[in-house]
């Protein structure tokens, strides 16, 4: 059984990867080595920060065509949920359950939200699942 509560206030650091500091990707990639056993790329020598939006943009579309990744319509605990930022699929998160999320945003700290918050549904992508999970 996950203790999410262990993912909670970890500051955000663009580039992080460790429980020091994460982005994004790396409170998904922190997730899923811990809780999974799966390690993911890094990505790190891919772009400089977080806010290039189109380079993190084109890193995940090619991802999601890698084939590790199925596209899930009801999103389940671990599933990766992807977000629009302005013009651009950048930011994600780590499912909880049907819900609630756990993620990192701008300079905050980690949190669980509610999918449904309307910051976040709106922007709301896609579910996927690794094929470690599958």
């Amino acid at each position: 059984m996950t203790d999410w509560n262990a993912y909670l206030g970890l500051p955000h650091r663009s580039l992080g990867r460790t429980a020091e500091g994460v982005d994004c990707y790396g409170l998904v990639r922190l997730v899923y080595a811990q809780e999974l056993g799966i390690n993911l790329p890094t990505f790190t020598g891919d772009y400089v920060s977080d806010g290039e939006h189109d380079q993190i943009h084109r890193l995940l579309r090619a991802a999601k065509g890698s084939g590790i990744w199925r596209e899930v319509s009801d999103p389940a605990p671990f599933d990766v949920l992807l977000f629009r930022i302005g013009a651009f699929d950048t930011h994600l998160a780590v499912a909880v359950d049907a819900s609630l999320m756990l993620h990192v945003f701008q300079r905050e700290r980690s949190v669980i939200v509610r999918r449904s918050d309307p910051m976040w549904q709106r922007r709301y992508q896609a579910a996927y699942r690794h094929e470690a999970r599958s």
